[in-house]
């Protein structure tokens, strides 16, 4: 059996306390965790010496996977139509909604949902911090929740076609 400790809102699975054939039994360690079913596949960890990036700008500065958690992989997605058209080819806002709606597409056909989402790199044409990032905050908080995921912000020149304001991938984790 695992013995865990919780530390804040992580917990910490104490390995050096497993019998040789605990450890054989349970490969990896999928199966064998004492884990709740109903809690997330990570844990948030917030480093002490750093800013509280949760209370500051909504995103987690780590996020650590448990165990034989399962990893979806979302590509660069944007903000268009199931033809492929740019919704609002000059409205950055709706290009932000649309493209973290089309990454919950994603999610949903994989088994996931936004609250599982990990990580989040957000592409924007021309960035601008005072106009941009409001507008992604609260797209941000409406698609992944008040506890973000780890995030990085990208300011480009161009993405793949002019009308393309905003690209965002994802990576989210799920149990198995």
């Amino acid at each position: 059996m695992l013995e865990t400790t919780s530390i804040g809102s992580s917990r910490v699975v104490h390995l050096a306390r497993l019998s040789l054939p605990a450890l054989l039994l349970c490969p990896g360690l999928t199966a064998c965790t004492d884990a709740p079913r109903d809690q997330p596949a990570f844990d948030r960890i917030a480093p002490a010496r750093l800013a509280d990036t949760q209370k500051l700008w909504n995103y987690s500065q780590v996020i650590a996977t448990q165990p034989g958690a399962r990893t979806i992989y979302v590509a660069g997605t944007v903000g268009d139509d199931q033809h492929g058209n740019i919704v609002h080819p000059t409205d950055f806002a709706a290009q932000v909604d649309q493209s973290f709606a089309n990454i919950g597409s994603s999610l949903a056909a994989a088994g996931a949902n936004g609250s599982d989402v990990v990580q989040l790199r957000l592409y924007v044409k021309d960035f601008d911090a005072d106009a941009h990032w409001p507008i992604i905050n609260k797209a941000m908080k409406a698609r992944f929740g008040e506890r973000g995921p780890t995030a990085t912000m990208i300011g480009v020149e161009a993405l793949a076609y002019p009308d393309i304001l905003f690209e965002a991938d994802a990576v989210a984790v799920v149990k198995p």
